[in-house]
């Protein structure tokens, strides 16, 4: 388990809390703000973008544990920093830059050219002074680190208003996951298929996931739900929970729970809106 691992504890446990703040102030002050928080296309954001980073990292050091073989890991303000660069590394390379240095990235980002050079550095790609690194190497280094060069498996619990959106989400596929099932308690949505996805029984729901081997799975339920089901999902096998619901879910220390919260984010722009007025 991931308690006898202290390293890996470390990196996705201890820091889990602390994280969110210190991203969302460091992109506050990014001239990119609103880019960062809403997204490009004004769907979930980059907020889904790197709770999803950090999951995929999280089932990939789970699955390695299991094999008992080694796996890189990366601290997790890191990790979720990579989304932001492969967003700025892609629109370099549909503009024709074949080699990107960490510098470009750092000011295009408004972010700390020191701190991106490092992040940069750890992905393993050897760059070239005056010239940056190959742009493509660089693209795939990030999207192995992230594991988003292999296609994950998850699962959808809550197949609402909410879960029938994301099932429609094309920003998880961005990222190779790949949601396989949803399922809900509600009959009249047993069997139905959402967005090409069928929607099974809860009851089913250990059974699948063990047969399937499945680590991730995204939480759209009730409040009223959301920790009878997360116990279910962990009782199956389940290492990483997005949760959209509004409830700090109570999980083993070896499940890691991202919490996607539209408050908070709402916080952020309330108050950048309002300290900007102030200023000007």
């Amino acid at each position: 388990s991931l308690s006898n691992q202290p390293t890996a504890s470390f990196l996705f446990i201890s820091y889990v809390h602390s994280i969110l703040l210190q991203e969302i102030t460091l992109h506050a002050r990014s001239r990119f703000t609103s880019r960062l928080l809403d997204g490009d296309d004004g769907r979930l954001g980059c907020q889904v973008h790197d709770t999803l980073s950090i999951l995929f990292r999280y089932a990939i050091i789970q699955s390695a544990m299991n094999e008992v073989s080694p796996v890189q890991t990366f601290p997790m303000p890191t990790i979720r920093r990579y989304p932001i660069y492969l967003r700025c590394i892609r629109d370099m390379i549909a503009a024709g830059h074949l080699h990107i240095s960490s510098a470009v990235v750092a000011e295009a980002l408004g972010l700390d050219p020191v701190l991106t050079r490092k992040d940069l550095a750890m992905v393993g790609v050897p760059g070239k002074p005056r010239r940056g690194y190959p742009a493509k190497d660089l693209l795939e280094a990030i999207n192995h680190a992230l594991g988003w060069d292999n296609t994950t498996d998850a699962i959808l619990v809550g197949a609402g208003s909410l879960g029938h959106a994301l099932l429609g989400y094309s920003g998880f596929e961005e990222q190779n996951l790949s949601i396989s099932l949803a399922f809900d308690a509600n009959p009249k949505l047993i069997g139905q298929k959402l967005h090409g996805i069928k929607v099974c029984p809860m009851e089913d729901l250990p059974r699948i996931v063990k047969r399937l081997k499945i680590k991730v799975a995204i939480l759209t339920v009730p409040n009223s739900a959301a920790q009878e089901c997360t116990d279910q999902l962990v009782a199956a096998g389940i290492c990483g929970i997005l949760n959209f619901t509004t409830v700090q879910v109570s999980v083993p220390e070896d499940v890691l729970v991202q919490n996607v919260d539209i408050a908070q984010s709402l916080a952020v722009l309330s108050h950048s809106i309002s300290a900007t007025a102030q200023i000007s």
